[in-house]
C-alpha cells in the first residue's frame, strides 16, 4: 500500500512496504556513486559537468535519497520537540509513510521514527478513537523493526520502551498473563535517558488496573503521576480521563472524599464520554454516603444535559431507578428501570434485576409472572455463577431474585412459570441449587394435583421431584445432606406410589457413614414401612430389630408402634409381647424431648392393662408415676380419669375402712371435676373439642355421678345429671346418665320416679337402633344386651 492507513485523521497515513530481506538496508546495483571516491578530482568534476549539460543529473535538485533522509530526521525533531505540533507531526508522518517503500534500505531507521512519531501523535491527541488509531500505526511500524537494525545504541533502547508502550496500549489481549503485565510493567517503570513521559504513567495504571486481583494502590499512584507530571500539548481530554478513572478507584476502595475531589476537577467542557460518567460517578459517591436526595440531583442535571447521547441517558436511568426505590418511590423507580433495560450495557443487566424484584414483590400475580423473562433475559449471556460479572449487581443479588420468583410463584401456585424459572436458574445458581429449586417446585406441583385431582395425576411430577432430590445427593460432600437428600427422595416415591424406588434410596441412606445416633433410628423405620408397602416383607423384622437396636426417638417409636398393634390384635401370643415393650419403655431412663410423648402414652397404657386385668393398685402407682412426671402432658387428662378409677374401685372394694374410701371418693372427684373443666376452657377457646376430649369430659362427667352414688350424695347425683341429660339425648350415654339417676331416687326412697325414671329409659332405649351401641355381649354398658339382659328383659309368660 502506499499510505499508512488507520485514525479518522486530516492527514493521510503512510504506507506500511516490506522490510528488506535480513533486516538490513541493502544497495542497489545501479547506484553510480557507490565508488566516486576511487576516481581523481578532476575526472569527478568533469563528469558532474557534462552529466548536467546532457542532463543526466537534475541542475539545482538534490539527490532523492538524502531529501528522504532529511525528512525522516524532520519527523524525528517534531515529534521530539517538548510541546510538538499536531499538524506539523502528521504532515512529517505522511510524507516518511508515504516514500518509505521507496527507499528500502532506509526503512528500519524510518519505521522506527514513524513508530516513535505515531507514540507522540496518540499522546497529544484529545479524541479517544484517533488518539487509538495511532497507537495502532506505530505498533505496525515497531513490528517490522528491531533492537538489531537501529545504528544509533541509543536509539536502540528507545525502541524496546516505545514497543512496551505500544503493546500496553494496544496489544495486550484480555486474557493477558500476569507475567506479561508485570514485565511490561517493569520496562515502563524504567524509561531511557532524557525519554518523553507522555501517556507511560496512565499506561503503568492501565496495567495495574487489569492484574488479577486488580492494584489499586498502584493504579492510584500511576494516575496521581500522569495528572501532575502533564505537559503542555496533554489534552484536557485525556487529563479529564484520567481524574476519572482516579474517582472510580477511589470509589471503589471507599474514599469517597478524595473521589469527591477528582470528580470536582472535571468540568462542563470536558468531552461527554468523560462528563457524563464524571456526574454519575458523583452521583455514586453521593449513593455511597446514603444522600440519595443529592445523587437524584447529580442526576437530574446530567439527564438535562441537551443532546445527551441515549447511551449515558439510558445507563443513568438505572442509578436515578435505585435512588427512587431507596427514597421509597417505588412507581418513579418502575419506569427508569423500565427505560434501564433497554440498554445494552450492565446497567440493563441490573435494571431487569431490580424491575423483576419490583413485580415479584407487587400483590399483582401477572406481574409476578412478567418477571420470569427479565431474570431469564438478565442470565442469558452467564455460564456459572463464576462467570457472571457486574459492576452493579452482584450474583448474589441474582441468586436471591432468583429464589424470591421461585418461591413467589409457587405461593400463586403458578407451577409452570416457576419451572422455568428454576431452569434459568441454572445458569448463576451454586452447584445443584438450581436442580433443588426444580425438585421443590415439582413436590409442589404434585401435591396440588393430588389435592385438585387424584394421586394418580400425581404421581409424574411427584416422581420427577423424587428423581431430582436423589440427583442432588452427588452435590452433597457429607452424610447430613447426602441423607435428607435421600430421605426427602424416598418420601416423594411413596407419594408417587413406587415405594420399591423409595426401599433403594433408604438402603442407600442406611449404608451412608457417621449417620447421627438420633437419626440412624428414624432412618431405619422409614426403610422399614417403605418395605411394608412394596411387600418385601423378608426382611422387615431385620430391619425393626436394626430400629430398636438404636438409642433415641426412632428405637422408642418403633417400640411403640409395635406394642400398640401387638396388645390391640389380642392375640395370646402377641399381647405379652406389646406389653413387654410398653414395659421397655416405661423403664427408659433419661428421656429426650422427642421421647416423652411415647414414654408418657407407654405409661398410660400399662396403667390401663392393668385396670382391665382388674390390678387396681398397680395400676394407681404406674398413673400417680406418670402424672408426677408428666403433670401437664398430653396424657395427663386420661393419666387422672385412670387414677379416679383406680380409687374408686379401692374405695368400693369389700374391707375398706370408711375414712380411706371417703378419702379417695373425694380424690377422686377433684381428678374428675379437674378433666371436665379443663376440657371446657378448652371447648371456650377453640369454640369445639377434639373427639378424644369429649370422650375424656363425657366419661369424666358419667364418674363424678358414680362416685356421688356410691358417696350417698343422690341429691347431687340428681342434680348434675340434669345438666347432662340434654348434652346426651338419643344416645346410649343418656341411658347411662338416666339409669344412675334411678339408682339416686332409690337411695331417696322414692319409688314413683323411679318408675318415671325407669319408662323414660324404655322409651329412650326403644328409639336407639342397634347401630347405636358400639359394643357387644351382656356385660358391657355399650352394649344393647347389656340393657336387654339387666334393665328390659321380658316379663316371662
Amino acid at each position: 500500500m502506499a499510505t499508512d492507513t488507520a485514525p479518522p485523521s486530516p492527514a493521510p497515513g503512510g504506507a506500511l512496504g516490506p522490510a528488506p530481506r535480513g533486516g538490513r538496508a541493502q544497495t542497489s546495483a545501479a547506484d553510480p556513486t557507490t565508488h566516486l571516491w576511487q576516481l581523481p578530482v578532476l575526472l569527478i568534476g568533469v563528469g558532474v559537468f557534462v552529466s548536467a549539460w546532457q542532463g543526466w543529473l537534475p541542475a539545482g535538485q538534490s539527490d532523492p535519497a538524502s531529501a528522504f533522509r532529511r525528512a525522516v530526521e524532520s519527523l524525528r525533531g517534531s515529534y521530539e520537540k517538548h510541546a510538538p505540533d499536531p499538524e506539523e507531526l502528521k504532515a512529517n508522518l505522511t510524507r516518511v509513510a508515504t516514500e518509505i517503500d521507496t527507499f528500502p534500505e532506509h526503512a528500519p531507521l524510518a519505521r522506527f521514527h514513524l513508530g516513535s512519531g505515531y507514540v507522540r501523535l496518540a499522546e497529544i491527541t484529545p479524541a479517544l478513537e484517533e488518539s487509538r488509531g495511532y497507537w495502532t500505526l506505530a505498533r505496525q511500524h515497531f513490528e517490522r523493526v528491531d533492537e538489531n537494525q537501529i545504528r544509533d545504541p541509543n536509539d536502540a533502547p528507545r525502541l524496546s520502551f516505545r514497543k512496551a508502550k505500544v503493546r500496553a496500549a494496544v496489544g495486550l489481549p484480555a486474557d493477558a498473563p500476569a507475567a506479561d503485565l508485570a514485565l511490561l510493567t517493569t520496562v515502563l517503570n524504567a524509561p531511557p535517558p532524557g525519554e518523553e513521559g507522555g501517556d507511560t504513567k496512565r499506561l503503568i495504571a492501565d496495567l495495574a488496573l487489569r492484574q488479577n486481583p486488580p492494584d489499586l494502590a498502584g493504579a492510584k499512584v500511576a494516575l496521581n503521576d500522569y495528572v501532575r507530571s502533564a505537559g503542555p500539548v496533554t489534552p484536557a481530554a485525556s487529563l479529564a480521563r484520567a481524574r476519572l478513572k482516579l474517582a472510580a478507584i477511589f470509589l471503589l476502595t471507599k474514599e469517597y472524599e478524595h473521589a469527591r475531589k477528582w470528580l470536582g476537577q472535571i468540568g462542563a467542557d470536558a468531552p461527554v464520554d468523560v462528563f457524563a460518567p464524571a456526574k454519575a460517578e458523583m452521583a455514586r459517591v453521593l449513593m455511597a454516603e446514603g444522600d440519595y436526595a443529592g445523587a437524584t440531583k447529580e442526576l437530574d442535571a446530567l439527564r438535562a444535559v441537551p443532546g445527551l447521547p441515549t447511551v449515558y441517558r439510558v445507563g443513568s436511568a438505572y442509578d436515578l431507578g435505585v435512588c427512587k426505590l431507596r427514597l421509597r418511590e417505588p412507581d418513579a423507580a418502575l419506569k427508569l428501570f423500565e427505560e434501564a433495560v433497554k440498554g445494552t450495557g450492565e446497567e440493563a443487566v441490573a435494571a431487569a434485576v431490580q424491575l423483576a424484584e419490583l413485580h415479584l414483590r407487587s400483590q399483582d400475580q401477572n406481574r409476578h409472572k412478567a418477571a420470569v423473562p427479565l431474570l431469564m433475559d438478565a442470565v442469558k449471556a452467564a455460564k456459572s455463577a463464576a462467570d457472571f460479572r457486574n459492576e452493579f449487581v452482584a450474583v448474589a443479588e441474582v441468586q436471591a431474585a432468583f429464589e424470591l420468583a421461585v418461591t413467589t410463584l409457587l405461593a400463586d401456585g403458578a407451577f409452570e412459570p416457576a419451572l422455568t424459572v428454576a431452569d434459568a436458574y441454572g445458569a448463576v445458581a451454586a452447584s445443584g441449587r438450581e436442580r433443588e429449586k426444580r425438585a421443590d417446585v415439582l413436590a409442589a406441583w404434585g401435591t396440588a394435583i393430588m389435592k385438585s385431582q387424584s394421586p394418580t395425576e400425581a404421581g409424574p411430577k411427584l416422581k420427577a421431584a423424587a428423581d431430582e432430590y436423589a440427583a442432588l445427593v452427588a452435590f452433597q460432600p457429607g452424610t447430613d445432606g447426602k441423607l435428607e437428600l435421600l430421605r426427602r427422595a424416598s418420601e416423594l416415591y411413596r407419594r408417587a406410589n413406587d415405594p420399591g424406588a423409595a426401599v433403594q434410596r433408604l438402603q442407600e441412606a442406611v449404608k451412608l457413614p457417621n449417620i447421627p445416633a438420633q437419626l440412624i433410628g428414624s432412618v431405619w423405620l422409614e426403610l422399614a414401612d417403605a418395605m411394608l408397602a412394596a411387600k418385601q416383607t423378608d426382611g422387615v423384622w431385620r430391619v425393626f430389630n436394626e430400629v430398636m437396636a438404636t438409642e433415641g426417638y426412632a428405637s422408642t417409636a418403633t417400640r411403640y408402634r409395635l406394642a400398640r398393634q401387638f396388645v390391640d390384635s389380642r392375640h395370646a401370643g402377641l399381647v405379652p409381647m406389646g406389653r413387654a415393650l410398653f414395659e421397655q419403655i416405661a423403664k427408659q431412663q433419661n428421656v429426650s424431648p422427642a421421647e416423652r410423648e411415647y414414654h408418657e402414652r407407654a405409661l398410660t397404657e400399662l396403667a390401663n392393662d392393668l385396670i382391665q386385668q382388674g390390678n387396681f393398685n398397680d395400676a394407681e402407682a404406674r398413673v400417680r408415676t406418670q402424672l408426677s412426671i408428666y403433670p401437664n402432658g398430653p396424657e395427663a387428662p386420661l393419666a387422672r380419669l385412670l387414677l379416679g378409677v383406680c380409687l374408686l374401685w379401692k374405695a368400693d372394694a369389700p374391707g375398706t375402712e370408711p375414712a380411706d374410701a371417703a378419702k379417695w371418693r373425694e380424690e377422686a372427684v377433684a381428678a374428675f371435676k379437674q378433666i371436665v373443666a379443663d376440657c371446657n376452657r378448652i371447648e371456650q377457646r377453640n369454640t369445639k373439642l377434639k373427639d378424644g376430649e369429649q370422650w375424656l369430659r363425657l366419661q369424666a362427667s358419667l364418674r363424678i355421678l358414680k362416685a356421688y352414688q356410691q358417696m350417698g350424695k343422690s341429691n347431687d347425683l340428681l342434680g348434675e345429671a340434669s345438666r347432662l341429660l340434654d348434652q346426651h339425648k338419643g344416645t346410649v350415654d343418656e341411658l347411662i346418665i338416666l339409669s344412675l339417676m334411678y339408682h339416686a331416687f332409690k337411695q331417696n326412697n322414692d319409688p314413683v320416679s323411679m318408675a318415671a325414671i325407669r319408662d323414660r329409659m324404655k322409651e329412650a332405649f326403644d328409639k336407639l337402633p342397634p347401630s347405636a351401641f358400639p359394643q357387644t355381649g351382656e356385660e358391657k354398658e355399650y352394649s344393647r344386651g347389656y340393657w336387654l339382659t339387666k334393665w328390659f328383659a321380658p316379663e316371662p309368660k
